[in-house]
């Protein structure tokens, strides 16, 4: 873990002037991550969150170990938001213009992404269960589908429950 005291520190580590919101990153090794005595006055963050970030990019460094990269992107982001097992408060169920969103360029509306990749993947979990969901990532880490995503999808939610 790297631990960062200063914005422009943290800015030149991702190569880019980054905004409050961007507080922690995973690589395929390790996460970097605000010290805990800046936390709070560098990011737009409570404290409160730190340890739940903590386990969000883990679960990114463990998601790129079997993957090998960082795709389908919102289903990286929505384990992950899943397992650090905190309440945004988005709660209802998943509709179609969630699938929108995970095809947008990341960037253009962050908190749609992160909200329709977590109630997506939050159904995964809960339709297929987390075992069955790991033995679909693996599939897709050893036959990736670059530029397909919406069957990808479609084999997750229609995936019958073996488990």
């Amino acid at each position: 873990m790297i631990l960062f005291y200063t914005r422009k520190d943290f800015s030149d580590r991702r190569g880019w002037k980054t905004r409050r919101w961007e507080h922690a990153f995973a690589e395929k090794d390790m996460i970097g991550i605000f010290a805990p005595s800046v936390y709070e006055r560098l990011t737009s963050y409570k404290f409160v969150r730190y340890e739940s970030t903590i386990v969000h990019e883990t679960c990114h460094v463990y998601y790129m170990n079997i993957v090998h990269n960082f795709t389908p992107k919102w289903l990286a982001e929505g384990l992950a938001t899943n397992l650090e097992q905190y309440d945004y408060g988005w709660r209802g169920k998943p509709r179609v213009d969630h699938l929108y969103f995970m095809k947008i360029p990341f960037g253009e509306d962050e908190l749609e992404f992160y909200r329709s990749g977590y109630l997506i993947t939050h159904m995964l979990i809960r339709k297929l269960g987390m075992k069955r969901l790991m033995s679909l990532i693996r599939e897709y880490a050893r036959k990736p589908v670059k530029t397909n995503y919406e069957r990808l999808f479609d084999k997750f939610v229609y995936a019958k429950n073996t488990d």
